[in-house]
C-alpha cells in the first residue's frame, strides 16, 4: 500500500508532472485527488476493453496498454472532457513519473 498524500508531496518536490498507479489501485477518488493536486493521473497496464472504457470515462490522463490501437478506437467514441480538475495549476516540463 502506498500513501497517496505522501506520494504527492514527493512528486511536487521533484517536479513530477504525473502519478501513474496500477490499474488495481486507481479509483475515481484517487484520480481526482491526483488531478486536483495539479498532476496528471495515469494508470498501467490496462488491456481489457471494459477497463480501458472505465479509465477513459473516469478521465484518467495517461493510460498505458499493450493495445494502443484498441485504446485509440475507444477514445474516438467518447465526448471531449468538459472541465479539467487541474484548473489553476501549472505543469512543469519535467517528465519524471512516480509509479506504483
Amino acid at each position: 500500500r502506498s500513501d497517496l498524500a505522501a506520494d504527492l508531496v514527493i512528486a511536487r518536490r521533484h517536479g513530477f508532472e504525473a502519478l501513474v498507479l496500477n490499474e488495481k489501485v486507481l479509483t475515481p477518488a484517487k484520480a481526482l485527488q491526483i488531478q486536483r493536486a495539479g498532476f496528471e493521473a495515469g494508470v498501467w497496464t490496462v488491456n481489457s476493453e471494459a477497463d480501458l472504457k472505465r479509465f477513459l470515462t473516469m478521465g484518467v490522463d495517461r493510460i498505458y496498454t499493450d493495445f494502443p490501437t484498441r485504446l485509440l478506437e475507444l477514445k474516438k467514441g467518447l465526448p471531449p472532457r468538459e472541465s479539467d480538475p487541474r484548473a489553476g495549476h501549472t505543469k512543469g516540463n519535467n517528465r519524471k513519473r512516480l509509479g506504483r
